[in-house]
């Protein structure tokens, strides 16, 4: 099964800020360390984390997660597709 990109976003989004590891990982409220995991794929953020940083990076979550609409029937991966759905409804249920 294929890993999530969402480290590899969040170095891009980060890099086109200009801001160090550290400088982000202060801001979200993290490790420096952490931030270097998620975007060496070793880790993903906690889901609790991810609206923040979409707002910061003024994305959407699925922007965020590299999620993108319009497969044809053959590049679909649906169990991809389960997970983020899914991680989707944690994401709204906890905004409550």
């Amino acid at each position: 099964m294929e890993k999530l990109q969402i480290g590899e976003v969040i170095k891009s989004l980060r890099r086109n800020k200009n801001l160090t590891q550290e400088q982000l990982a202060n801001f979200i409220g993290v490790s420096t360390p952490a931030v270097s995991k998620w975007e060496k794929g070793l880790s993903y953020p906690d889901i609790l984390i991810l609206p923040k940083l979409a707002n910061f990076f003024d994305v959407t979550i699925d922007e965020l997660l590299d999620f993108k609409k319009g497969l044809n029937e053959d590049e679909i991966d649906y169990d991809k597709a389960y997970k983020y759905h899914n991680l989707s409804l944690d994401i709204s249920n906890s905004a409550y």
